[in-house]
């Protein structure tokens, strides 16, 4: 009786400072609850129940047979924290069973003891799922012998599933709950700022921008609605010129603050920022606003944000992930070649690569297909910038999008054959997917890319550190592999960043250039670029060379190969052999005298 008495007060002083701590802290890392507890005048009539005594407990785990791969791995997880602090093994099921095929309701009495995580079907969570359906939060519940631990999102019942063990098993003694426990967690209440957002804010995007940052400001306001049941308004800055009170922002718009702050994100960075009553939410580029919206969505989902009446900023920054890449610092690069071959000065000059890749006669030309994988693995960095040492023309590197939208160098979707992913993946919390679009770019740099069958040092590149090397150096054969990269919105803001756009005109051709020139004309030098690039086609004859890869198969990878294709008139050589190439082309080809 005395230890019951003791863990009581314990209980209702636990309560009290964390209402009190909830009252007096605007810090959006806290967020709202509201919470039963045992009081006063239950001490008479509250029992407490034994989770875990003398090494054993009468309760087993019993979480959905399908549910979210999240929910598996924290059960998981919880039942190897409760053995470390407990030194038992508790017993754990999936609700599945023979005689329960058709998915029915399973009611039991009281001394049946379960730890129900999630939509399970038993008739406890399902009542407590039902009465809290409309709500947006977690709950932590004592019922008829059983704990219902669930929330209205995967992640929310993580989120309960960690409260109810860090309050009451995991480095408690006597690891014990009250028959009156009863936690819910509201984020979407009267008060909150789900709410407030569904009540009092416009989501204003700006007008003729990228399609993504239109959509993503649907996708908050849909979010917002799946959780309250009122959608907020979303309209371009055009409908609503004037200022319209409580704002969310949504990239550049025409509002005051809201093209500054964009400005002052790089191309793959992104965040948010509460100010007064605007929301200012964005990313250095289109895909990375995305990531902006997404991330804001997921912090009014978890309670990171508590309050919208305090300033509150969020930032992710990549400099420290990119900061020692070779693209920092080309200059230190010596390639494993530098001793047996020197380039000669016109190979390496931007303005005769230009030249040479517009005519229709003249010396050949060449397209190094993934970099110099005849040194370095397919799609390094190391890759690229060895064959632009070389005096390569076009280099092409292959595109894909990690789950964080950032734009990565790789062939293949699958990352087997390219990494060493299959000896990583699913261990240290990486994921079990072998897909470059389920791992986000930080878990990317886990891994390492393979050349010859061998694990090296080299890294995973992103395309923003991949298109530093081609400036002034070569063109870029950008090989997407996915329709959603746009290239007049993802493509042109980081060649527009990092000054690099002339680089592009190889791959994307005169029309697409003038379409850029048109984007910024403050930018008159580009502009006179372009300009050039027009008369050189405009001469007789004259055209973008074209490449074909199918040539490789058809007439060898080779100096013979080479040679017919050049006497055929095929002057633009793709080749996986960019090394024996450029050495071929400086003993055979003269370089262009450019007309001034």
């Amino acid at each position: 009786m005395l230890k019951s008495i003791r863990r009581l007060f314990v209980l209702m002083l636990a309560a009290v400072l964390f209402s009190l701590v909830l009252a007096s802290c605007s810090d959006p890392e806290v967020p709202p609850a509201a919470t039963d507890m045992p009081s006063a005048s239950d001490t008479d009539t509250t029992a407490f129940i034994d989770v875990i005594r003398d090494g054993k407990s009468e309760f087993s785990f019993i979480r959905p047979d399908a549910c979210d791969s999240l929910i598996v791995k924290a059960v998981a997880d919880a039942m190897l924290e409760i053995n470390r602090s407990h030194g038992i093994y508790m017993d754990f099921n999936s609700d599945w069973s023979v005689d329960n095929r058709e998915n029915n309701t399973v009611e039991s009495n009281a001394d049946v003891h379960e730890i129900l995580i999630g939509n399970t079907n038993r008739a406890e969570s399902r009542t407590a799922i039902e009465e809290y359906r409309n709500k947006h939060g977690y709950l932590v519940k004592y019922v008829n012998g059983k704990i219902v631990i669930w929330g209205t999102t995967a992640e929310l019942t993580i989120m309960a599933l960690d409260y109810f063990c860090d309050t009451y098993i995991l480095d408690d003694e006597e690891a014990v709950i009250p028959d009156t426990l009863f936690y819910f967690c509201d984020f979407g209440g009267e008060g909150t700022p789900v709410n407030s957002i569904a009540l009092d804010y416009k989501i204003i995007y700006p007008v003729g921008v990228d399609k993504k940052i239109g959509d993503s400001a649907y996708t908050l306001s849909s979010a917002i609605s799946k959780w309250v049941g009122v959608a907020p308004e979303v309209a371009m800055d055009s409908k609503y010129k004037e200022d319209t009170g409580k704002e969310i922002l949504i990239n550049a718009t025409s509002r005051e603050g809201s093209a500054e702050y964009e400005k002052s994100l790089n191309y793959m960075d992104y965040g948010y920022k509460i100010s007064g009553d605007k929301i200012y939410i964005s990313g250095g580029s289109p895909l990375s606003t995305v990531n902006a919206v997404d991330k804001f969505i997921h912090d009014l989902n978890v309670g990171v944000i508590s309050t919208l009446d305090e300033p509150y900023e969020f930032k992710y920054s990549y400099d420290d992930l990119i900061k020692d890449s070779i693209a920092f610092r080309q200059d230190s690069f010596v390639p494993v070649w530098a001793n047996d071959f020197i380039t000669p000065e016109w190979m390496l000059d931007f303005d005769e690569k230009l030249y040479a890749i517009t005519k229709s006669g003249g010396r050949m030309a060449s397209d190094s297909h993934r970099g110099d994988i005849q040194h370095y693995p397919e799609n390094s960095l190391e890759g690229i910038l060895s064959a632009l040492l070389l005096g390569a023309d076009v280099v092409e590197i292959d595109i894909r999008l990690t789950k964080d939208n950032v734009m990565v160098l790789m062939h293949d979707e699958k990352m087997t054959r390219a990494t060493n992913v299959s000896a990583k993946m699913g261990k240290n919390g990486l994921p079990s997917s072998v897909n470059v679009r389920d791992w986000t770019y930080e878990q990317l740099l886990e891994l390492n890319l393979m050349f010859n069958g061998s694990v090296t040092e080299y890294k995973i590149p992103t395309v923003y550190e991949a298109i530093m090397l081609f400036k002034n150096r070569g063109f870029v054969h950008f090989d997407c592999k996915l329709d959603e990269i746009d290239k007049n919105g993802d493509v042109y803001h980081l060649a527009q960043e990092l000054n690099s756009k002339e680089c592009f005109a190889y791959y994307y051709g005169i029309s697409t250039m003038k379409t850029w020139v048109n984007k910024d004309k403050s930018d008159t030098e580009f502009a006179q670029y372009i300009s050039k690039l027009d008369s050189y086609l405009a001469a007789s004859g004259n055209g973008l060379r074209k490449r074909d890869f199918a040539l490789i198969a058809e007439y060898g990878d080779g100096v013979s190969g080479w040679t017919r294709q050049f006497n055929e008139g095929k002057q633009m050589i793709f080749t996986n052999h960019i090394y024996d190439l450029c050495r071929y082309i400086a003993a055979n080809q003269q370089p262009f005298s450019i007309p001034q």
